[in-house]
């Protein structure tokens, strides 16, 4: 009997990747930074989810009016914006290069964690309190 080819797939994750995160707030921009290693001179994107084999892309070359990337390849890293965070913001974020390999999925070299929080209705004044100005004026009669 033939025995049918086995088709392998491949996510790649680098051992070194790199994983960082964020703590905006509501209505904040966020930029940060994804150094790509060598050979990785192809289209670069971003996704959001857990699992980067099945993540939303967000962004690639075309620059949408929330999420934008820039390619510094002399730097070899790509500058991802995220302008007016809003609360479902928050989760798992990836840097990739697409794969020219048919057999092979996507290069994955940036793991980026974002928790966007409520902007605080506190007030934070840390000038002068009421009473000190009574002790001025009734220090100066």
């Amino acid at each position: 009997t033939k025995v049918p080819p086995i088709s392998l797939i491949c996510l790649c994750l680098p051992a070194d990747i790199t994983t960082s995160s964020r703590s905006p707030t509501v209505g904040q921009d966020l930029t940060y930074w994804c150094k790509y290693p060598n050979g990785a001179n192809i289209k670069k994107f971003i996704c959001k989810g857990e699992d980067p084999s099945v993540c939303q892309r967000l962004v690639s070359t075309q620059n949408t009016r929330r999420f934008s990337i820039r390619d510094n390849r002399m730097k070899a890293n790509i500058t991802v914006t995220i302008r007016n965070m809003r609360l479902d913001d928050t989760g798992t974020y990836w840097c990739g290069a697409e794969s020219t390999d048919p057999g092979r999925n996507h290069q994955f070299f940036h793991k980026h964690l974002i928790t966007v929080g409520k902007v605080s209705n506190k007030s934070t004044f840390n000038g002068p309190k009421i009473l000190d100005y009574i002790y001025l004026i009734k220090g100066n009669m």
